[in-house]
């Protein structure tokens, strides 16, 4: 450690004292000018640092694996680096399967496994690249290895490993997992081995710490020992290092001693040292080869040894911001694939270089102690030797391309302000002159012998700028400036011309803000300007042509009217460059001929100068340089900006040397370059995945998710389920040459149509992408667009859901199959279903048409004979009640009623009938005894069966058998049975009407079974436990088992030709309407064979003590029952008094049926006038023009019937308040509802008590009178309190409004009512009379006294405004009328008003 402090101690002395001689020496040799470059410019390195992402400072090895990472060896930690980004691997406590050890010591690459060796103080380790495990290998396992501390690493190409240890040599024996110790019979036990090397022949070199080298071939014999003691001999026998070059030759570095050159040929030594060879440093730490050199690295920076001549040249300068080595100490070495040097140093990182980085020179001199150069350099001129740039703030500024030295001269020492007149624009060289214009309008020649300034001209504007300088063959000098009188022209004599003339009348114009000048030929210019475009300017025939943005021909056309250079090549070609519109041929004589843009390949269109070189041009434009060839029309793009200093160019600010250099000057500095020697870079980057995401969570190989076993990039196929469909995948292409212009393309085929290209960024996003099997690959291109078209792939296999795999999408199928053929099945019963529905009920319709034509026959039928049973029943019952009718002729009336009244009872049956089937059949129950109501008609029939010789017997327990029951229905019921008992029993025979109680379900169901079950339509009632059994028996003819099943149809009869005792046949109805009338009981029926003859009919009737009477609601207040029992019977008022009735009425008739008219109307005409009609259009004729007090009208009418009668008349304005009585043989309650929804005051069944008839007449005549009082006395329907509805409540209200409108006028005449009432005068006073007893004008002076009223009690008006108000023509009239009315003039009125 001592020595090699004082080693390092001597040779910074040493360093100090050689840099120091060179300042002085360079100093006495250029007095005021400075060096750019040191010794050499060999190397133009980049720097990687801990900003970069490096673990530590300390590189102790570098390598390259097979794919293409770069590895670095660090004191603390290994890193992975792909040109842009670094994994870092460490020791973690945590981890057992992490690194040994963090200082690293060795790397050695395993390409045939794919893993990497890594030597550590502390242990040996294996990185497996695939799955990024860690093995360890230490002594604690292995007691084979010599130590921990690992030196050095060496493979053989069948991959067997050798360690070199500080405490001796193993061997890794993969089949047993174990170390063999290598000593040689003892000569390296306990030897550090700090160098193995395999050369092409694969011998084994052993580099030892004290016994010098080693030389085996593959089977471990030694073949020679080198050391210092042999012959040859080495210079020291620590090594340090061993190499061999592409010329066989073995280089083995030494601690001490200098560098040692073996050749195996020729068994012999040369040896390189600092004082004989040009070393750096005697301490050689690594050797590489790079293009026919020898990088050798040393204590003391690089030493580049020429393999052609042995020659070695020092690099050791150690700036890192100048692109030197960052530090002193070298440690490590590589030359990778794409030839690039990576050298590892002790405390500054790591540093690399390419030649193809170093295609582009940047320089930027700085400024001495007095003097600060500022940043802007423009236009360039050569001679002598030097290239002489103009600056902004320094002058003119010389520079050597050779020494690279520099010196800038001044116009002005100590300038004052931004605008001095050291701000130089234009150069223009001439002899040993140099034209200078300055910002500030001066115009200096500059002596290059003599280094001096002298003032040719000065504009005394401020702010002018010159920009261009040319001196024609007069001698004349043309200017181009700023300003706007632009071109200036200085004669010999000093004149100073600005204005120039056009065109035959001489007129003068001048050119503003001049950036470019070129004669084409004598006294024709090309000007270019900075707002207006090109001129093309003939002083002698005073032509211009302008070339611009305004100009429609494409011959003169440009996108832009910046100019900032014209460019004549050597083969008379002019080419003009635009500030955003690219680069134009000019051709005179033609103007524009071409056009070169982005489309035609440049990387953008804002040029700044044009350059040739060869025959193409060289372009500075906003990002780069482009290469031009005008032959082909070929473009080339360098991006010369990466990895210097950024760098913005100037106009006109481009020259090329006589050796076929070119330089560019920009905004803080200028850069070089050789066309000729601008190499591509053609290696094919490799490209590598580095990282997958999925759901944003970054996988690695073997972790939770168990989704990749290997890196990415060692991965061939990833299966995601079906919810990982959001995923990335990142990429890199190890390119390390300007690697932040490497470029990409990924498609992810099976979703992607096309391409991405996506420039430098290195990762694709992908979301909810569906299931299937994808195949991602990307591409990339290296900095100078060398694509590697195979790029990368990886398989990617997006699961599909459970509810969407082929098992799935099958038990789909399945289902589907079973679900189709259900439905269609279904379809098909349900069609076959409906159809036989549809067959059934065209049946059922079929037979209920028949049914209710039936019906409507039975029913028309005994309407039919309503009518004439009207006009016998009541005639005869009036005759029969007539005292002065002789009593034989009263016999034969009663005999005739009493027929009449059996027809009536037919008639009645058929109509229950049909109540039956419309369900308008209801019950009235009562709480009678069952007993005496069947003994009362046991004795109806008793005398019957006396006559017939029938024996007749009734059966009942003894005593009262209360039951609830509708009489007046179940006594129907009961005489149908009996009527047809005694109807089909011949004399001599039996019949039996019996009654019995049944106390509860259980015996109901054991005696009286066969009557329950006879019966489908009776369930025994929950809420009842005692039922009735009521009887009918018969020892007659009985009834044949077939006909039983239909006995009870409606119009059914059994195939009994005649009946017993009679010669008629029944009607068929009388038992359906038994069966009915039970059933509505909740009872049943049945019928059955009597023993030993006959039949049986037997009712069932539950006991409905908990029901409650149900009653038919119709609106008339005697029921339907009452009305018939009335109608038939012939009640009537017994009272001898006369009936009711009102004078000077008149009646209008309305009935078909002549007969009934006459009868009606005789009895009628003894009270009433009385108007006729037969049909419904004549009687409503009839009450327009006559306006009856009251009309009675029959329903069954032709044409016009009697409820669109009644509708018509009450819904007309003028008839509304007419009573209409309706005459019907309709007894149903939706008859009956009808007619009252018609409109009509009263209803009438047929047949009908005249008396009663004239009754109902007088009431609705008197209620008229009462109406008529009420709207005399009350004329405003809000004064009663009611709401119009009725026709006559709707009259009044109307005429009312009509009346409040026209209130104040007092014309208000009858004339004026009737046109808003829309009545003729004589009708509207008919109706008025018929509602009111009111006159008009009663009615209208009662309106107005009822408003004034109001007023005097409300408004704040006198007597006098009242009476205008409420339309009295005079205060006179007002007073009288008021005082009749109210018996108080209004003025007293008013005074009563405010006393109380």
């Amino acid at each position: 450690m001592i020595k090699n402090n004082l080693i390092t101690l001597f040779t910074k002395r040493k360093q100090q004292y050689t840099f120091y001689l060179f300042i002085f020496i360079s100093l006495l040799s250029f007095g005021n000018s400075h060096s750019y470059a040191e010794e050499n410019r060999a190397f133009n390195f980049s720097t990687i640092n801990l900003n970069n992402g490096l673990s530590q400072l300390s590189v102790l090895d570098i390598c390259q694996d097979a794919k293409g990472y770069i590895w670095f060896a660090t004191r603390n930690g290994l890193n992975k680096y792909d040109g842009a980004t670094f994994t870092v691997y460490k020791h973690s406590n945590q981890d057992a399967n992490s690194l040994t050890d963090n200082h690293i010591t060795k790397l050695l690459p395993d390409d045939i496994h794919g893993g990497l060796w890594i030597g550590t103080n502390n242990g040996l380790n294996y990185l497996n690249q695939k799955t990024n495990l860690i093995t360890n290998y230490q002594i604690a396992d292995y007691p084979s290895l010599p130590s921990n501390s690992i030196l050095s690493l060496c493979l053989n190409k069948s991959g067997e490993l050798w360690i070199g240890t500080r405490l001796g040599l193993c061997r890794w024996m993969p089949d047993s997992n174990t170390f063999k110790l290598i000593t040689f019979d003892g000569q390296l036990e306990r030897e550090p081995i700090t160098s193995l090397y395999m050369d092409k022949e694969e011998r084994l070199y052993i580099g030892t710490h004290n016994k010098g080298l080693l030389i085996c071939d593959k089977n471990l014999n030694i073949l020679q020992k080198l050391n210092k003691e042999s012959t040859p001999s080495l210079s020291d026998n620590a090594i340090s290092c061993i190499f061999e070059d592409s010329h066989h030759q073995i280089w083995i570095g030494t601690d001490m001693k200098g560098l040692n050159k073996w050749n195996p040929n020729q068994q012999t030594i040369s040896t390189f040292l600092e004082h004989n060879s040009g070393l750096t440093d005697n301490y050689i730490r690594c050797i590489q080869e790079q293009s026919q050199r020898l990088i050798i690295g040393t204590f003391d920076g690089l030493s580049v040894l020429d393999l052609k001549d042995d020659a070695i040249t020092k690099y050791n300068t150690f700036e890192a911001n100048r692109n030197n080595l960052s530090h002193f100490s070298v440690r490590s070495l590589c030359v990778d694939r794409a030839g690039t040097l990576w050298v590892g140093t002790y405390s500054g990182g790591v540093n690399y270089y390419n030649p193809l980085n170093n295609r582009f020179v940047f320089y930027h001199p700085l400024g001495n102690s007095e003097q600060k150069l500022y940043n802007i350099f423009g236009p360039m001129v050569y001679s002598a030797n030097s290239l002489w740039i103009a600056t902004e703030g320094g002058g003119l500024l010389q520079f050597n391309p050779v020494t690279k030295e520099y010196a800038n001269y001044l116009l002005e020492e100590r300038p004052v302000g931004m605008h001095n007149k050291n701000i130089i624009k234009s150069l223009m060289m001439e002899g040993e002159n140099i034209w200078c214009g300055t910002n500030n309008g001066g115009l200096y020649c500059f002596h290059i012998p003599t280094k001096r300034f002298s003032l040719i001209h000065q504009f005394n504007e401020k702010n002018l700028g010159i920009y261009t300088i040319y001196r024609d063959a007069k001698g004349d000098i043309w200017l181009g400036t700023t300003s706007r009188q632009g071109l200036v022209k200085i004669t010999k004599d000093k004149k100073v011309t600005r204005k120039f003339p056009v065109g035959e009348k001489e007129e003068e114009i001048s050119f503003s803000s001049i950036r470019a000048f070129l004669p084409l030929r004598e006294n024709v210019y090309l000007i270019g300007t900075r707002s207006f475009g090109l001129y093309e300017y003939d002083v002698e025939k005073r032509t211009l042509i302008q070339y611009s943005t305004e100009e429609k021909d494409p011959s003169r056309k440009l996108e832009n009217n910046y100019i900032t250079s014209i460019l004549r090549k050597k083969n008379g070609e002019i080419w003009v460059s635009t500030f955003g519109a690219g680069i134009y041929q000019y051709q005179e004589g033609k103007g524009i001929v071409r056009h070169i843009g982005t489309e035609e390949g440049l990387t953008n269109e804002e040029v700044y100068t044009l350059v040739e070189y060869n025959q193409n041009i060289w372009a500075s434009i906003d990002n780069g340089i482009a290469e031009i060839n005008t032959k082909t029309g070929q473009v080339y793009a360098y991006d010369c900006f990466a990895g210097l200093e950024t760098l913005e160019f100037t106009p006109q600010g481009g020259i090329c040397l006589p050796n076929g250099e070119v330089y560019f000057s920009g905004s803080n500095g200028f850069l070089s370059f050789t066309p000729r020697s601008l190499i591509k870079n053609n290696m094919m980057p490799p490209v590598v995945l580095t990282q997958l995401t999925v759901n944003n969570k970054v996988i690695q190989p073997g972790d939770k998710s168990r989704l990749l076993e290997a890196n990415p990039d060692d991965a061939t196929t990833v299966t995601l389920a079906y919810n990982q469909n959001n995923f990335s995948i990142a990429y890199c292409a190890l390119n390390y040459i300007l690697h932040e212009q490497n470029q990409y393309a990924y498609k992810l085929l099976g979703h992607d149509e096309d391409w991405n290209y996506v420039g430098t960024r290195k990762e694709a996003f992908y979301t909810n992408i569906a299931p299937g099997k994808y195949t991602f690959h990307v591409i990339a291109s290296n900095n100078d667009g060398v694509w590697n078209s195979q790029g990368k792939t990886l398989e990617i296999v997006i699961l599909s859901p459970w509810w969407k795999t082929t098992w799935a999408y099958i038990i789909y199928a399945l289902l589907f199959i079973g679900i189709t053929y259900t439905i269609g099945y279904y379809m098909y019963s349900k069609h076959k279903l409906e159809l036989n529905l549809r067959m059934r009920q065209m049946e059922k319709q079929r037979m209920e048409e028949f049914h209710q034509t039936k019906i409507r026959l039975f029913t028309n039928f005994s309407h039919e004979l309503r009518t004439p049973l009207t006009l016998i029943i009541s005639p005869i019952d009036e005759l029969v009640r007539q005292a002065e009718v002789p009593l034989f002729i009263k016999t034969k009336l009663d005999l005739v009623l009493k027929n009449a009244r059996r027809l009536l009872l037919i008639v009645n049956q058929l109509m229950d009938l049909q109540k039956n089937q419309s369900g308008s059949l209801t019950l009235r129950l009562t709480h009678s005894d069952l007993n005496a109501f069947l003994l009362e008609i046991y004795y109806t029939f008793k005398q019957i069966a006396e006559s017939k010789q029938i024996t007749f017997q009734y059966e009942a327990p003894e005593g009262e058998i209360s039951a609830y029951f509708d009489q007046s229905l179940l006594e129907k019921a009961v005489f149908n049975l009996l009527s047809n008992a005694f109807k089909f029993t011949s004399p001599g025979e039996t019949i039996s009407l019996r009654l019995t109680a049944v106390p509860n379900k259980e015996v109901l169901q054991q005696e009286f079974s066969t009557a329950i079950s006879g019966d489908p339509a009776f369930t025994i009632p929950a809420d009842s436990d005692k039922h009735f059994i009521i009887q009918v028996a018969d020892t007659g003819k009985g009834i044949p088992e077939a006909a039983r099943a239909h006995i009870f149809d409606p119009f059914y009869q059994v195939s009994t030709p005649q009946a017993a005792n009679d010669n008629v046949n029944g009607t068929g109805i009388g038992l359906s309407l038994t069966q009915s009338v039970v059933h509505l009981h909740h009872g049943a029926i049945c019928v059955d064979s009597n023993r030993p003859k006959g039949s049986i009919f037997t009712i069932v009737l539950p006991d409905n003590e908990h029901s409650q009477p149900v009653e038919e609601s119709v609106k008339n207040n005697l029921s339907e029952d009452e009305r018939e029992e009335q109608a038939v019977v012939g009640q009537v008022l017994e009272s001898k008094e006369e009936l009711p009735f009102l004078e000077g009425k008149t009646i209008l008739l309305v009935e078909d049926n002549e007969d009934i008219r006459s009868y009606v109307k005789e009895h009628l005409e003894r009270h009433y006038r009385v108007l006729e009609a037969d049909n419904g259009a004549e009687a409503f004729n009839i009450v327009l023009k006559e306006f009856p007090d009251l009309v009675v009208t029959d329903i069954m009418m032709p044409g016009v019937d009697g409820l669109e009668l009644c509708s018509m008349i009450k819904n007309d304005l003028q008839t509304g308040h007419i009573p209409v009585i309706l005459l019907t043989a309709r007894t149903m309650v939706m008859h009956v509802k009808e007619g009252f929804l018609s409109g009509a005051d009263d209803y009438v069944v047929k047949p009908f008590n005249v008396d009663v008839l004239l009754v109902r007449i007088y009431n609705l005549l008197v209620q008229r009178e009462k109406l008529k009082s009420m709207y005399g006395k009350n004329f405003s329907l809000q004064s009663m309190g009611i709401e119009a509805s009725s026709a006559d409540d709707k009259f009044m209200q109307k005429l009312f409004e009509i009346i409040q409108n026209h209130l104040a006028n007092p014309d208000l005449k009858v004339d004026m009512i009737c046109d808003e009432m829309g009545f003729s005068r004589s009708n509207f006073y008919r109706k008025l009379k018929a509602v009111t007893d009111l006159s008009l004008n009663d009615l209208i002076r009662h309106k107005r006294l009822e408003v004034a009223v109001q007023l005097l009690k409300e408004a704040d008006m006198n007597v006098t405004e009242v009476s205008i108000a409420t339309g009295f023509s005079t205060l006179a009239y007002f007073t009288k009328c008021f005082k009749s009315a109210y018996g108080v003039s209004p003025t007293e009125y008013i005074k009563g008003q405010l006393e109380e």
